[in-house]
């Protein structure tokens, strides 16, 4: 005898559904269900692109807030002669060129003791711009040379040091120590260095007295070799291959 077949599996039905038509009733089970999640779904998925737009935006704010942090210009608090103290921007202030024959980039930097240091200012007689650090044992070695240079030349020469990212009194503690007699600049995040295609420490330039570059010379400087140099210039006939 054959069994009758068994009554197909119920579906639990919303009790406050409209009475399917003709047309709902060729639909499947599986197909009903969807239509009725698809609202939740649209919902749950339009939540999840704000959350992850709000991410995406809330990471590219931080990304330039430390760009442009990082890249901002460095200021120092320096004294006027009424008592007051306005900041100052510090780092290349006019661009140039790194070439023999070029005008130097102008720069205006903070000292040790807070003054301001501005290239500009020292036209007029040849200037050494001797890139180095207080960790450089080739800086140390010419330290003691470049006292005495200074010695010998006064003002007629003004050799500037100009220190790659340290901070004021570590320099000024080590300054002390080696009696070091020339200007000091501190180049804080190195945008001065970077300006100058500064590859090693110690590197020195030559300026004349119109802020040329006459010379440039990278490791430790021999005094006999500085003194052939700034006298040329200030012959005005020096050429590089003429002192080593």
């Amino acid at each position: 005898m054959t069994q009758p077949p068994p009554p197909p599996e119920s579906t639990e039905l919303d009790p406050e559904a409209e009475p399917a038509s003709d047309g709902d009733s060729e639909r499947s089970p599986a197909t009903t269900g969807v239509q009725r999640d698809a609202p939740h779904t649209f919902v749950r998925d339009g939540a999840v692109s704000l959350l992850s737009l709000l991410l995406v935006t809330g990471a590219i704010i931080a990304v330039q807030f430390i760009r442009n942090r990082d890249s901002g210009s460095t200021a120092a608090a320096v004294g006027l002669p009424s008592g007051d103290y306005t900041a100052v921007r510090l780092g290349v202030v006019a661009g140039g060129d790194t070439k023999i024959g070029s005008q130097a980039p102008l720069f205006q930097l903070s000292a040790p003791d807070g003054q301001v240091i501005r290239l500009g200012d020292l036209r007029g007689g040849v200037v050494l711009l001797n890139f180095w650090a207080t960790w450089c044992a080739p800086c140390r070695q010419e330290i003691p040379d470049l006292v005495k240079l200074q010695n010998d030349w006064g003002e007629s020469v003004r050799i500037v040091g100009v220190d790659l990212q340290e901070t004021p009194a570590d320099v000024a503690a080590f300054a002390t120590r080696l009696q070091m007699n020339y200007l000091l600049a501190l180049d804080f995040n190195g945008e001065v260095a970077s300006s100058y295609k500064v590859r090693g420490l110690p590197t020195t330039f030559f300026l004349d007295a119109q802020g040329v570059i006459r010379d440039v010379r990278i490791g430790v400087l021999r005094p006999q070799v500085a003194t052939c140099i700034v006298n040329n210039i200030e012959r005005g006939q020096h050429d590089p291959g003429d002192c080593r």
